[in-house]
């Protein structure tokens, strides 16, 4: 399951100095109400405690919650997307399946029928589990939950009563949430608490691998009705989420909830609320030597606005094990980014990480899905053999420009901070393979030393058990690779070497006709203008991308690709999706004879393309228990058997999967299998049409994962219409 820190604090006074920069001087109104609702709101822990609903600030939007005030809950349960998910069902649903299929079931399976992520089906089967009590009848309430009125408050209708009860669990409607961007939670709480919290989790719709992001501050509120409201923010690309809602706790202990409101929060407001709780923890300031950022040359020129595409966000990916996954959304380091880089692009942090993997596997997982998104910037926090980290360096190096970041391991609970366990010999071999392939390593362990003994803090208090980071050892790794996102004085490479801005105004000033010719073209500023069908543009350059700077208008035209004189649809560049498991492959518990023991993401973990490829959806489907599989394609068919034990290419030569990158063989059994599509990674056609007349620049790639050489673009106008270029970028990785 993962995890990811969510700050719930109000933004008090410091807070309203940010956001009222935000304001339109001329709204009064809003100013006057936010710093009368920052007067009348008290901080407890990480919760706000108020007696009013936070303001919209400029530029944010509210979000809707179905049946947010529980008005119509009282007709019927469950309604509106609310329900109490019973714990019998899952039991029965376990039953039916060993009765039927003779086997216990994959916990997904279970999730999957019963309409819960996997994180909350593991919540209510460790009920089970317990032998805790549950409740008979799905469509009424658990003893624990039940509708009231009366509140006492005009502005309260109907609310949930929640008695303290290991079997309490509330689950919301689904509702859209905006991707990457900072939330605002707000809600109604009357609670009479003494010695536990409620806990409130969000999951956001990624399937069955679900995120969950947990709250453990609803507060106290000595039986009075308080407002509570909670900061957050969704992680990229998730569209939709949900929350549940549990209360652990003592007889006579009880929570009162309603009138949930969600609404988008402001990047600067967000900021504030974050400054807000960093404070609360022990200060951190990493000591900077002339070793930091010394790899991350192109990374500041982007966040500088230097170099990079005009239009697009700068992408992080992170892979590797729980330790990677840990890092939570990196918010310390995007805060960071914010303090030292006003200007920057917005950050985007995407991750795959699995229990325990190591380097040897997450290479994998870069070969594929991670070099089809081409990011910026990645950063694995793991283990694994040297060899297999030296491997995924040159994978990365070979196709693309992404800059790397490669920390040390903290400490664990049976280790001392003592120069055996700081510098240890392993760390030293990472190092020399980082210089060799001019990737950031950040000296974590080292650096989290020094801070723990000028502190005074044991290795302890910085984890949640014996090997895993807690929150402040999260937030002080997170700092201590934030300190390398700095300009260095002498930097290890100059970013023009990888990534360079081809301006046409310039190409057309050199008359360079064996590099760039224009037929059909006009100036126009610093552009290129045509408006005819036939127009003709050729440069040629030397990398393995290359991306379209342009201007898109409402009587836009279209403009043909060719790449070294092949339509692009034709030419032979493709790039890899994750290989993805079925949700029958996930084994959590060691339940079933050939289970993984705890890895979820067991299989192949990547493949590379060989010859002849067609872009099509794959299948490797396990034929036995033995580890002998067959590959399918949606066009090609039947294209060969294997075992994952050994190297296998397939009969026509187009899919190659290597042994070193399937992970756990011995846990696969028949009827296993996994989904991988193959899509080309050219652009056919450029479109400049736009509905409305937008002025500002574009970018599109044009093709992507050709050889290191060479190649010659070729645009041809299909029609009559307007096209307009600014200028190429073209990547070049380090290793041909």
């Amino acid at each position: 399951m993962k995890s990811r820190i969510v700050f719930t604090v109000i933004f008090i006074v410091s807070l309203f100095g940010v956001s009222a920069q935000n304001l339109n001087n001329k709204d009064t109104k809003v100013a006057q109400c936010i710093a009368g609702w920052v007067v009348q709101s008290e901080v407890s822990g990480m919760t706000i405690i108020s007696d009013s609903i936070p303001p919209l600030t400029v530029g944010c939007e509210e979000l809707k919650i179905i049946n947010a005030d529980f008005r119509d809950v009282d007709k019927g349960w469950p309604t509106g997307g609310w329900c109490v998910p019973d714990m019998n069902e899952a039991n029965q649903c376990i039953s039916n399946y060993m009765y039927s299929a003779q086997r216990i079931p994959q916990p997904a399976e279970v999730a999957f029928k019963l309409g819960l992520t996997l994180g909350e089906y593991e919540y209510i089967i460790s009920k089970i589990k317990k032998q805790k009590p549950v409740w008979k009848d799905p469509t009424i309430v658990s003893p624990g939950i039940c509708i009231s009125a009366n509140s006492g408050k005009a502005q309260i209708q109907n609310y949930l009563h929640i008695n303290a009860s290991d079997s309490s669990l509330l689950k919301s409607p689904d509702f859209v949430v905006k991707p990457g961007k900072p939330h605002l939670l707000s809600l109604w709480v009357r609670s009479k608490l003494v010695s536990n919290k409620p806990n409130l989790f969000f999951w956001y719709d990624a399937g069955l691998e679900d995120i969950n992001v947990g709250y453990n501050s609803i507060p106290n509120t000595n039986g009075e009705w308080k407002r509570v409201s909670l900061y957050f923010r969704v992680p990229a690309d998730m569209k939709q989420a949900h929350f549940t809602f549990s209360f652990r706790g003592v007889m006579n202990e009880y929570v009162d909830i309603a009138d949930f409101r969600l609404r988008t929060a402001s990047e600067d407001e967000f900021t504030a609320a974050y400054k807000i709780e960093r404070a609360k923890n022990p200060d951190h300031i990493a000591a900077k030597t002339e070793e930091h950022g010394k790899y991350l040359a192109t990374t500041i020129a982007k966040l500088e606005r230097k170099s990079g595409l005009p239009d697009k966000p700068f992408l992080i990916w992170g892979v590797g094990s729980s330790w990677t996954n840990s890092l939570d959304d990196l918010e310390p380091i995007r805060q960071a980014i914010r303090a030292r880089f006003p200007n920057s692009p917005e950050i985007i942090y995407r991750k795959r990480c699995g229990s325990g993997t190591p380097y040897d596997y997450a290479r994998g997982w870069v070969e594929t899905e991670v070099m089809a998104e081409q990011p910026d910037l990645i950063i694995s926090y793991t283990n694994g053999s040297v060899q297999a980290l030296e491997q995924m360096l040159m994978d990365i190096r070979k196709h693309s420009t992404a800059d790397i970041i490669i920390p040390s391991l903290h400490f664990f609970q049976n280790e001392q901070l003592t120069d055996q366990y700081i510098n240890q010999s392993v760390n030293e071999e990472i190092k020399k393979i980082c210089e060799k392939y001019k990737a950031q390593y950040v000296d974590n362990r080292k650096e989290l030393a020094s801070w723990l003994k000028a502190k005074n803090i044991p290795i302890t208090a910085v984890l949640a058990d014996f090997v895993h980071q807690n929150a402040l050892g999260k937030l002080i790794i997170n700092e201590n690779i934030a300190a390398h996102f700095c300009p260095n004085a002498k930097p290890g490479y100059s970013p023009d070497s990888l990534e360079k801005r081809f301006y046409v105004k310039d190409l057309v000033r050199k008359n360079a006709s064996a590099e760039f010719s224009a037929d059909g073209w006009m100036k126009k500023k610093d552009n290129l203008i045509a408006t005819k069908k036939g127009a003709k543009m050729k440069f040629s350059f030397t990398g393995n991308r290359i991306d379209l700077i342009g201007v898109k208008a409402q009587n836009g035209g279209k403009l043909k690709v060719l790449i070294d004189g092949l339509p692009a649809n034709k030419f032979p560049a493709f790039k890899v999706s994750y290989v993805k498991p079925a949700i029958t492959n996930i084994t959590h518990n060691g339940t079933v004879q050939h289970s993984s023991k705890g890895n979820a993401d067991t299989g192949p973990h990547g493949i590379l393309l060989g010859e002849n490829v067609s872009p099509q959806k794959w299948t490797i489907r396990m034929t036995d228990n033995e580890g002998n599989y067959e590959l399918k394609g949606s066009v090609t068919g039947i294209d060969g058997t294997g075992n994952s034990k050994t190297m296998f290419k397939s009969t026509s030569g187009q899919i190659i999967i290597d042994p070193e990158v399937w992970r756990a063989a011995k846990a696969n059994i028949k009827g296993d299998n996994w989904t991988f599509t193959v899509l080309s990674a050219a652009t056919p056609v450029v479109n400049f049409s736009v509905v409305e007349s937008d002025s500002s620049l574009f970018s599109i790639s044009l093709a992507q994962h050709l050889t290191n050489d060479k190649h010659t673009i070729e645009l041809i106008s299909e029609e009559d219409g307007v096209v307009e270029i600014n200028s190429f970028y073209v990547f070049k990785p380090m290793i041909k």
